[in-house]
């Protein structure tokens, strides 16, 4: 579990890797080429902030949303030209 206690900041990171983890497999699932779907982190803050102000507080609690993108388009491409 992760808390911070406005309950924003760093549970506000985790929920969003959760949802974008959850958006980059669907994509891996449906789409014939997965490595080109486009995963929209700025959305998913934001959508996140109209139900509760300051999730994912600052610009270093967001580096990790967009290192988990570009790894997983990098995992899919590098698996997806190897076969």
């Amino acid at each position: 579990m992760c808390v911070c206690s406005a309950g924003v900041g760093r549970t506000g990171t985790y929920i969003a890797i959760d949802t974008l983890f959850r958006q980059i497999e669907q994509a891996q699932q449906q789409l014939p080429q997965p490595e080109q779907a486009t995963i929209d982190v700025y959305g998913v803050i934001y959508r996140m902030r109209m139900n509760r102000v300051m999730m994912v507080q600052t610009e270093v609690l967001m580096n990790p949303l967009y290192y988990l993108v570009l790894t997983a388009k990098f995992i899919s491409h590098k698996s997806s030209t190897s076969t």
